[in-house]
């Protein structure tokens, strides 16, 4: 279980563990060019200018819906300063993307189908495996330890994403952000992929680089760990509650 009071060592896949959960974007693979691409596609359509990949992947970890109304802060920020007429926002909280139009407007809903029209057509051209990723997906699978993806990307993409990356063959169980009634950081997609592998939540590992992926496994009872080279780097992951925290996945071989 992930506690705020001891990060020991990583010592190695422990014997009794049966399950391992893995987050998907800043986990395993790297796919924030195309999501920028993406991102981009959907700003121009609003006369919005282009951001750079990083600020992408700042916005990303939320699922879809988070990420369209993070990148479409502007609309809400210029509405906020010609109610106003001053600009009142933080550009701390514009960074993070905390400036958000419901899921409700027209605007994001409009945004959220231009979005999900050019993500598609990427055809994730871009993905790249993070180091190890294969390599750790391999062992584990010749350890006959079960394997699931939980991700809050939107379910429609993964399957051909993760053939893209060739990862495909490893996961017993795939759940996208949509799958279930809820997504990370409730716990309850890591508790039903736990319900599929048949493991219990205590003799598994959740593998993930944000604040969602830890929250969700501590509510979860799940052991967290957490790479420091994903999209949330200024998040201060061991403070949130991960039980160990790893710099590269070749760290867990």
């Amino acid at each position: 279980m992930c506690t705020k009071q001891q990060h020991p060592a990583w010592q190695g896949i422990h014997p009794s563990t049966s399950g391992v959960l893995f987050d998907l974007d800043g986990t395993l693979i790297d796919s924030a060019l195309d999501l920028a691409t993406a991102v981009n596609h959907m700003r121009a359509t609003f006369d919005l200018p282009a951001v750079e990949v990083a600020q992408v992947r700042l916005w990303v970890g939320e699922g879809a819906w988070i990420l369209v109304q993070r990148a479409l802060q502007d609309l809400y920020l210029h509405q906020l300063d010609n109610l106003l007429n001053s600009q009142v926002w933080d550009t701390n909280k514009l960074a993070q993307g905390e400036y958000l139009l419901p899921r409700d407007d027209a605007r994001i809903q409009t945004g959220y189908q231009a979005f999900i029209q050019a993500y598609q057509e990427t055809k994730g051209k871009h993905v790249r495996l993070y180091p190890g990723a294969q390599a750790l997906l391999q062992q584990l699978y010749k350890l006959d330890i079960k394997l699931a993806l939980v991700t809050n990307k939107p379910e429609r993409f993964l399957a051909s994403l993760l053939a893209q990356a060739q990862i495909d063959t490893y996961f017993t169980c795939v759940l996208g952000g949509d799958t279930l009634a809820q997504g990370k950081p409730h716990p309850l997609p890591l508790l039903t992929a736990c319900e599929r592998l048949q493991v219990e939540p205590q003799k598994s590992l959740m593998i993930g680089d944000s604040r969602q992926d830890i929250l969700a496994a501590r509510a979860a009872s799940i052991t967290c760990v957490a790479v420091t080279y994903g999209y949330h780097q200024n998040q201060d992951l061991r403070a949130l509650g991960a039980d160990y925290l790893v710099d590269s996945l070749t760290q867990l071989l």
